[in-house]
Parts: structure tokens; C-alpha cells; sequence
């Protein structure tokens, strides 16, 4: 009852300033409710469906508008900032959902804009028990497709070290220079295994701080720079 009643309200204060009515505002805002069941469901009824409630007026209906333009556009915004990696843990927790109970080396891409939020994230490949391949070519298509700025690898060790390996180090680096080349960063390259996970911006394997590399303001900088 009390959301209810705080849901009246807000439609009283809205019928009221876009119209001016405050007399009537109270009866309408009832009415708006009853038909549409919350406030919620006002603000994405259609204009035509508003309309047929008695005392609604145009200047309502075009400030419903506005209003759940607004609401989406909060939300949107709301949804990005969760999708934010700041940090290699952040990645790390992220990413640790997709390696739960998987009994064969896995390879997942993560796709992120220039703000480190997530655009999607695609699985690659599953491989043996002790080695994944990784498809250069795939990866560079999945990035240039979805418009991605920034990508973060993560593959699993299976009964071994989270640490990664001289072929893991080796074949990073190559994939690093292939997206140097096309202006996309790689951001860092997670290994999980056995309830443990590492982070090859974090270890310093990448050739910059973990900082440089998450940085949301420094995207082709690390690209255009001598590796330390």
C-alpha cells in the first residue's frame, strides 16, 4: 500500500505540472492507475491508451514521454556502469561464471567499447584437457564486427597452475601485436584453475601496468608506445 500511495503521488505531481490542474489531479491520477495498473506501466502506455482516460491532456502525455525517456536512458546507464571493468578482478569475476565445473580447457573473448564496458561476450573454443587452439582470425573478426575498442582473453589450465604457460605467454604476445596493428587494445589475458585464476596485466606480462592497461581514458595510447 505504501508503494501505491507513493505512486499516486508522483502522478499527482506530474499531472499537476504539466497541466497546472491540481483540483483534478488526484481523481486522474487514481484513474491512471486503475487502468494501468502501477506507475511504471503509465509511463510506457501508449498515447493513444491514455487518451481514453478521462482528464488527460496532451501536455501530460507528452511529459509521460519525456519522462520515460529519461527512465530508460537512467537505466541504460545503470546497466553500463555494472558492465564496467575497472580492474583485473573485476575481469576475473566477471569471467569465473563461464569456468565453473568445466572439465576441458575453455577460451572465452570479452568484447568491451572504449570504457571498458561489456559489449558481449563470446566463446572461442573448447580444446583438450590440456591445450585450447586460438583462432587469430576469429578473434579479430568477432572484435571488428561488434566495434569493440578493447578485449580481454580467458582460457582455463585443467588439473595445473593458474600461472600461465611459455606457450600461453607466446601466443598472447602474437595476438597482442595482431590487435596493436588494428588499433584494438588487448586489455589482458585471464587464466582459471581449481578455484584460482591470474592475470597477465596484473603479473606485468603485457608490457604495461595493470593500471595503463584497464584505464578507461588511455585506449590506443598503450598501442602507440614502446612496450617497457
Amino acid at each position: 500500500m505504501e508503494q501505491e500511495e507513493q505512486e499516486r503521488q508522483l502522478l499527482e505531481q506530474m499531472l499537476t505540472q504539466s497541466c497546472g490542474k491540481r483540483t483534478e489531479a488526484g481523481p486522474v491520477a487514481e484513474r491512471l492507475l486503475a487502468e494501468f495498473g502501477s506507475l511504471y506501466d503509465v509511463l510506457h502506455a501508449s498515447p493513444r491508451a491514455l487518451e481514453q482516460v478521462e482528464g488527460v491532456s496532451k501536455q501530460f502525455i507528452r511529459f509521460t514521454r519525456l519522462t520515460a525517456a529519461l527512465f530508460e536512458r537512467c537505466h541504460q546507464e545503470e546497466q553500463d556502469e555494472r558492465n564496467r571493468l575497472r580492474t583485473p578482478w573485476e575481469a576475473m569475476e566477471y569471467l569465473r561464471p563461464y569456468f565453473f565445473s568445466v572439465q576441458r580447457e575453455q577460451l572465452y573473448l570479452l568484447l568491451l567499447d572504449g570504457r571498458n564496458r561489456v559489449k558481449v561476450c563470446h566463446h572461442l573454443a573448447e580444446g583438450e584437457l590440456d591445450s585450447v587452439h586460438m583462432d587469430f582470425g576469429a578473434i579479430v573478426k568477432l572484435a571488428l564486427e561488434c566495434g569493440a575498442s578493447r578485449v580481454i582473453l580467458a582460457h582455463c589450465h585443467i588439473s595445473t597452475s593458474e600461472l600461465p604457460s611459455e606457450a600461453d605467454l607466446t601466443i598472447t604476445v602474437q595476438m597482442k601485436q595482431v590487435l596493436d596493428d588494428l588499433g584494438i587494445k588487448l586489455m589482458d589475458h585471464i587464466i582459471f584453475a581449481d578455484g584460482a585464476e591470474s592475470s597477465m596485466a596484473e603479473l606485468g606480462l603485457l608490457g604495461w601496468t595493470a593500471e595503463q592497461l584497464y584505464g578507461p581514458d588511455s585506449c590506443t595510447g598503450c598501442a602507440d608506445q614502446p612496450e617497457q
